[in-house]
């Protein structure tokens, strides 16, 4: 006999002051967010202050509800709820919470695990709640299953115009809003576009996809010429074969001076925020391009985005080309 009580619930082979150092590291190391709510409920202690999660309020007393309808997941509490009524352990579910990070300014993925604290003899003390940042994996994902579908799709039509609208549907609505893509008019008829760099050429809009509403009346149409551009360093990037990136396009209009109200009305959505623009080069030559906008939701473009988007289109660059020599 090892002198232990043989009834009773088990000890797990932990020293009995081993309790309140285990507690204080749970909650004073963050390998994940920790969140003890009491048998109502209610947080009664966490390993954050309110100041890591912007606008959540994550505070002795605050019901679970308002936690989590601040973190944009109010169903969560119904999940909690079962735990602490039945005590079985909740595990593996994945939400988007409305919750941004300061530095990306993006909605955060956490998992969501939860276990209920006491015995099956006693009334539960409580609820343990562990919340655990999976955006890097949820994203990596994304931009796998994107190419997976870039791979399914482009390459199949030897039609230029067709290739083009089925890149812009690629985009809308996994990564933008709205997307729009052009191509040289020498493309169209088969000819090699000419050779350049941060010049201009004779394009057109060739394809546009929208989100849960038609393509805004304002802006240029499929067939309709692309006008020239104004002389600022994104446009001949952009011309270059070169990725633009703009996190802030209210803050670009301003800084980059473009007061010119017919191209802000024809070439930039109204309600616009951010956008990311990819050329299409295939074999050194710039056979178009495609932009991308978001409107509806908050979160700006990244430098992650625009891999994603860059991968795609080198892919579909390829795929125009050859359509182009077929032609």
């Amino acid at each position: 006999m090892d002198g232990r009580p043989q009834d009773g619930p088990p000890d797990f082979g932990l020293p009995a002051h081993w309790a309140e150092p285990l507690a204080r590291a749970a909650f004073t190391q963050q390998i994940g967010v920790a969140i003890a709510l009491d048998a109502e409920l209610r947080v009664l202690a966490a390993n954050l202050g309110p100041d890591e999660l912007p606008g959540v309020p994550i505070r002795p007393g605050v019901p679970a509800r308002e936690v989590f309808a601040a973190l944009g997941a109010p169903d969560a509490v119904a999940s909690l709820e079962r735990v602490l009524d039945t005590g079985e352990p909740l595990g593996d579910r994945t939400t988007v919470l409305q919750a941004r990070r300061a530095d990306l300014r993006r909605p955060v993925y956490l998992r969501l695990g939860a276990l209920r604290i006491g015995t099956d003899t006693e009334p539960p003390h409580g609820v343990l709640v562990v919340l655990t940042d999976v955006t890097d994996g949820i994203r990596a994902n994304t931009r796998l299953e994107l190419t997976r579908a870039a791979a399914l799709t482009l390459g199949a039509s030897l039609d230029v115009t067709e290739t083009a609208q089925q890149l812009a549907d690629l985009f809308v609505p996994s990564l933008a809003d709205l997307a729009a893509v052009h191509l040289a008019d020498a493309v169209l008829v088969g000819e090699e576009p000419p050779r350049f760099v941060g010049g201009q050429t004779n394009a057109r809009r060739v394809a546009v996809a929208s989100h849960g509403k038609p393509w805004p009346a304002s802006l240029l149409q499929p067939g309709e010429p692309i006008p020239e551009l104004p002389d600022i360093p994104e446009v001949r990037s952009f011309h270059s074969g070169e990725t633009v990136l703009i996190p802030d396009l209210a803050e670009h209009l301003r800084t980059a001076k473009v007061v010119d109200m017919d191209y802000r009305d024809s070439r930039i959505p109204e309600d616009a925020h951010s956008i990311v623009a990819v050329p299409l080069v295939a074999r050194g030559l710039v056979l178009g391009g495609v932009q991308l906008w978001r409107t509806d939701r908050t979160e700006a473009f990244d430098e992650h985005d625009a891999r994603v988007v860059e991968d795609i289109v080198s892919r579909a660059a390829l795929s125009v080309d050859n359509a182009r020599r077929y032609t």
